[in-house]
C-alpha cells in the first residue's frame, strides 16, 4: 500500500481552504445583487460616493485582519 503524500495538518489545511474558498464563493454570488443594488438606489438619490465608501471600508477590514495588520 502506497504512503499517503499529505500529513494530517496538510490534509487538514486543504479542506479548510476549499471550504473557505466555497464559502466566499456563495457569499459574492448571494451580495453582489444586494451590494449593486444599494449602489444603485444611492446613486439615484443623489449620494453617490457614500455607499461606495461604506463597502470598501467593510471590505477591507478583514484583509487587514488576516494580513496583521
Amino acid at each position: 500500500m502506497a504512503k499517503d503524500p499529505f500529513t494530517k495538518a496538510e490534509k487538514s489545511w486543504i479542506l479548510y481552504d476549499w471550504a473557505n474558498s466555497v464559502y466566499a464563493t456563495i457569499m459574492l454570488a448571494v451580495l453582489s445583487p444586494v451590494i449593486g443594488t444599494m449602489a444603485d438606489y444611492s446613486f439615484t438619490r443623489g449620494a453617490t460616493g457614500s455607499i461606495a465608501l461604506v463597502i470598501f471600508a467593510l471590505g477591507r477590514r478583514p484583509e487587514r485582519a488576516r494580513s496583521g495588520v
